[in-house]
């Protein structure tokens, strides 16, 4: 039975809505064939995760769950334009077949057949058309993951996700874990990166224990869950009369792994952190930009602290400057041909990323922008979760727009759009 998951429809009683109006004809499908190695139908379970952002930060977004038929066959409909992850779980049928549901997972794969997301591509889905594929899934043994418990509770829970360093998706694969022989296990894994994860309560202090697993052709035994130290961050934000701040975001200088809290009268809380270096940043457009950071009653320099290992936790004080500085433009060759233009500032001083959408007409502002040095891009929305990858914005450096911001000034730029 297929599972769409998305927006709940919502609708009154005695309402009459036509069948046809509830969902926009600009959506899309995609079809396709899961074949197996041999290239006979495999029976599967198919997961749909559309590449997109989450005010900046790149993320997997579940779209559609849903079984193949007995020919490999599935159907995806509703669908928005832009690039998905596919991955899928073969089934393999039990000996009894009077249970027509029995059946067990058999590995996980991505699309275009492989076990390894490191190496898995997207799907490309355009605007109002059906789109279909054959999936072949590539011959491989299924290998398991084993070790000691140590510290560990065996009541804690356990995960293990497919990686590729940045993005993470469930693989469904159990862990089991033993009281008696203080020992876990995780099986049917094909090869490919993961990262397996312990989680649990003490004192209703949270607790996590991770360990990087690479598999190639054999078991990986002995493996050592790592306890990972958290942080607490407390701060305050000092702002000008007339400024509303939302929220503040914390980015690893490292990774680009970000964190959000909410700012509720002047206060925030980052409840926990893993340690590390973090630049600190605001929601694009607050109309003031961050003058002074104190960490722990010292004054450290804009925007990057470190958060140490071993201290439980840390204040910060937040100075904001109010400012009219801005970024604006146009883009070039604008054309109703293009919608859906994302566009991207990038501080060539802290590599901080902020996005906002270009308006109707082709112009685009990004206020309350600090001075310095910047990049500027105008990415198809389809691409835009990947402009926080380091590399991938390295790679398109050259094809960047360069401004300078000086305080109170207004930058202009004219951007061209970049169909990544």
């Amino acid at each position: 039975m297929r599972r769409i998951i998305g927006p709940m429809l919502i609708g009154f009683v005695g309402a009459t809505v036509p069948a046809q109006n509830l969902f926009p004809p600009t959506l899309s499908t995609l079809s396709g064939r899961i074949l197996s190695a041999s290239g006979q139908p495999q029976i599967a379970e198919v997961q749909l995760y559309q590449s997109s952002s989450l005010d900046g930060s790149r993320v997997l977004r579940p779209t559609c769950d849903t079984d193949t038929d007995p020919g490999g066959s599935f159907t995806c409909e509703h669908l928005e334009v832009g690039e998905y992850f596919v991955e899928v779980h073969p089934r393999k049928q039990l000996a009894s077949p009077v249970i027509a549901h029995a059946s067990e997972s058999n590995g996980v794969y991505f699309y275009p057949g492989v076990t390894d997301l490191s190496v898995a591509e997207t799907v490309k889905v355009r605007q109002g058309e059906t789109a279909f594929f054959d999936m072949r899934l590539k011959s491989t043994g299924l290998y398991s993951i084993s070790g000691d418990l140590g510290a560990i509770p065996p009541t804690a829970v356990f995960r293990v996700v497919a990686t590729d360093g940045t993005l993470a998706l469930q693989t469904g694969i159990r862990v089991a874990s033993s009281a008696e022989q203080k020992k876990f296990l995780a099986r049917g894994l094909p090869p490919g990166h993961y990262l397996l994860s312990a989680e649990w309560l003490v004192n209703g202090a949270r607790k996590l224990a991770e360990a990087n697993v690479q598999i190639s052709d054999r078991d990986a035994a002995h493996v050592v869950l790592v306890p990972k130290g958290f942080v607490r961050l407390e701060g305050s934000v000092s702002s000008p009369p007339g400024v509303q701040v939302a929220g503040v975001a914390l980015y690893a200088v490292t990774d680009g792994y970000r964190l959000t809290a909410a700012v509720h009268d002047g206060h925030f809380t980052f409840s926990s952190v893993p340690p590390g270096i973090y630049y600190v940043g605001l929601p694009v457009n607050t109309g003031a930009y961050i003058d002074t950071m104190t960490l722990d009653n010292t004054e450290i320099p804009y925007s990057r602290m470190t958060l140490a290992d071993g201290q439980e936790s840390h204040s910060l004080l937040l100075t904001l400057k109010q400012t009219k500085t801005m970024v604006r433009g146009n883009l070039q060759g604008w054309s109703d041909d293009h919608p859906g233009i994302q566009m991207v500032l990038v501080s060539e001083d802290t590599g901080q990323a902020f996005s906002v959408p270009a308006k109707p007409d082709g112009t685009f502002t990004f206020l309350g922008v600090r001075p310095g040095n910047y990049s500027v891009f105008a990415w198809q929305r389809s691409a835009d979760p990947l402009y926080r990858d380091r590399a991938f914005l390295s790679r398109h450096q050259s094809q960047g727009t360069s401004v300078s911001v000086d305080e109170g000034q207004a930058a202009t730029a004219d951007v061209d759009v970049l169909d990544q």
